[in-house]
């Protein structure tokens, strides 16, 4: 009896391993090799560029838990980023995206494609259909999305833009990292292209830079061969085999890293010290409602502005101990950021990103650690 996959745990732990075809290994094995050898005819495999058993295995394990036909592995998340891009874009095209999107590729859409390639963009508010109705012209041919604005947290009306796109033949590349499988599916929805930073939640141990696209079978054929084979942006066996490993406890994480970010969050919204928290599994989000509609779950990555303005922000920041200091996120590790801080006023005005807005991504340790220092931290800035 064949054995049937379904379950988000299934497809995680079991779906492909298939022990039978590696010496009867339970880990699917890293094939550390360049080339494959013809003299054993034809298995599928030449050249690890186009394709290797190790980089297949979670491709086709993603593919499956974001609904696609399939996926493609990259060396880092812009490498996917860029592929998509490149796949879709033409001469003169024109590009929607949402303001605020991850800088580096706000740079290739915005200067990059257009001082190589003649490609114009418009960005808008992602909370604000009728601004992004206005972004569309009869040359936009790609609309460029994130799930949420990793720091200013506002969510797409996702459905009714790829409605509005289908319509009119646009198509429509998702960046999901923030999310994630477990919490959400954009192709489901009507998305054409679906991106991850494997470096994030996917890859949870902060010692993977890999990217990972989803789309159907003619766009991940098309692109194997051309942007990524081309380009030679295949992510390498090793770290494949370590998105593997991280995808069979994917879902766990991302149960507890959800039940630590509430916590921290609502501890921090009650707080005295505390201004504004911005994060969409609250109701005081302005898009609650609509997140609970679309989202089965909420990473722990949110935003706050800390009571007495930048200069008091920046002390609470240097006070807490305990969090690592940087930009990334998604890992099983407590680590801060500072969008706010020392901001363009530009910049300021143009993403609505408050003065002393920190960024926090909540991991995986005991939550009473992380608010006795949040404690002390506020002991020491505001006493």
């Amino acid at each position: 009896m064949k054995k049937k996959y379904d379950g988000i745990e299934d497809i995680e732990m079991h779906y492909l391993d298939e022990p039978e075809k590696h010496l009867g290994s339970i880990s699917v094995p890293i094939y550390q090799t360049s080339l494959f050898s013809r003299k054993t005819g034809n298995l599928g495999y030449q050249y690890t560029r186009i394709n290797n058993p190790t980089i297949e295995v979670p491709e086709k394990k993603i593919a499956k838990m974001e609904k696609g036909d399939g996926a493609l592995l990259f060396s880092s998340g812009m490498a996917a980023i860029t592929a998509a891009l490149m796949h879709l874009v033409n001469q003169h095209s024109h590009i929607v995206y949402v303001t605020d999107v991850y800088m580096p590729t706000e740079y290739f859409i915005s200067t990059y494609l257009k001082e190589k390639f003649g490609v114009t963009s418009t960005c808008f508010h992602a909370n604000d259909y009728e601004a992004f109705e206005a972004a569309v012209t009869e040359k936009t041919d790609i609309i460029y999305l994130e799930t949420c604005v990793s720091n200013i947290f506002s969510i797409p009306d996702v459905e009714r833009i790829c409605n509005f796109a289908k319509k009119r033949g646009i198509k429509v590349i998702i960046d999901n990292t923030y999310a994630t499988p477990i919490f959400f599916n954009p192709l489901e929805l009507g998305a054409d292209v679906v991106i991850h930073s494997c470096s994030k939640y996917i890859g949870g141990h902060s010692d993977i830079i890999g990217g990972v696209l989803i789309s159907d079978h003619d766009t991940v054929e098309a692109i194997r061969h051309g942007e990524r084979g081309l380009y030679g942006a295949c992510i390498d066996p090793h770290q494949a085999w370590l998105v593997l490993r991280s995808l069979r406890t994917l879902d766990i994480r991302m149960e507890r890293h959800m039940q630590n970010g509430i916590t921290i969050a609502r501890y921090l919204e009650q707080s005295p010290y505390i201004e504004k928290v911005i994060y969409p599994a609250l109701e005081s989000h302005p898009q609650h409602e609509y997140a609970e509609s679309i989202f089965r779950g909420y990473p722990a990555l949110f935003c706050f502005v800390p009571a007495g303005g930048e200069e008091k922000a920046k002390l609470l920041f240097s006070h807490c101990e305990y969090p690592e200091k940087g930009p990334s996120w998604g890992g099983f590790e407590t680590i801060m950021n500072s969008p706010g801080f020392s901001i363009d006023p530009i910049r300021r005005e143009k993403t609505g990103i408050l003065p002393g807005q920190i960024r926090i991504s909540i991991g995986l340790e005991d939550t009473d650690r992380l608010i006795e220092d949040f404690e002390q931290a506020f002991n020491k800035t505001y006493r």
